[in-house]
């Protein structure tokens, strides 16, 4: 999921008043630039270096835990997409950890890092690791109307949920799930996801 690009929060960090480096904020805007456009091309692995040193100079500079967060945040999805997963699921958490202490600065990346933790964990068969880390999700995408601002793109994680729940046991939970979610289908034919997470592993 594409979040704020990390410059948008070095201006944000400005003018809150925190004692920022402005070579470090240019620096690691740069970085994350970089990061961002490797990505596109498809060289992960430049990616994730570059995402990397965003992160780094976001911490020499004192930027403060919003701009690394979303740092941490693109490092962590690159660094999963490569396979790395043990690392990709602490990077994650320690996104929320900085979400945490970003003052709210940082709480529009709340939705997208946890569903993109909760996709890794049940991508990687961690079913019932991903379960309450859906149940966080879902909590954060209702204060944002998600069903009606991307019905099918709900579904999709909907869909996700229930297999995880399937995975466990909870049969029943699971098939409440799948229903909630076909019911949104069938609401909205002609729609189509305006967000597809990528995979993690293939299924």
């Amino acid at each position: 999921m594409r979040i704020l690009p990390i410059f948008a929060l070095v201006i944000i960090c400005s003018l809150s008043g925190c004692i920022s480096n402005p070579i470090n904020a240019k620096t690691g805007a740069n970085y994350y630039e970089w990061g961002m456009e490797a990505e596109r091309n498809g060289d992960l692995s430049l990616a994730r270096q570059n995402y990397s040193r965003a992160y780094d100079n976001a911490q020499m500079g004192n930027l403060g835990p919003a701009p690394e967060a979303y740092a941490m945040y693109e490092w962590s999805r690159v660094t999963g997409y490569l396979g790395m997963y043990a690392e990709a699921e602490k990077g994650f958490s320690d996104v929320l950890i900085l979400i945490d202490k970003s003052g709210g600065k940082a709480d529009n990346l709340k939705p997208p890092t946890l569903l993109e933790l909760a996709r890794l964990l049940h991508d990687t068969s961690q079913h019932g690791k991903a379960l309450p880390i859906y149940e966080k999700a879902l909590a954060e995408l209702d204060k944002h109307d998600i069903e009606k601002a991307d019905p099918i793109g709900f579904t999709l994680v909907l869909d996700d949920y229930s297999q995880s729940l399937r995975a466990v046991g909870d049969v029943s939970h699971a098939d409440e799930i799948a229903s909630k979610s076909q019911i949104i289908k069938d609401r909205n034919k002609s729609a189509e996801a305006k967000f597809v997470g990528k995979r993690y592993k293939n299924l």
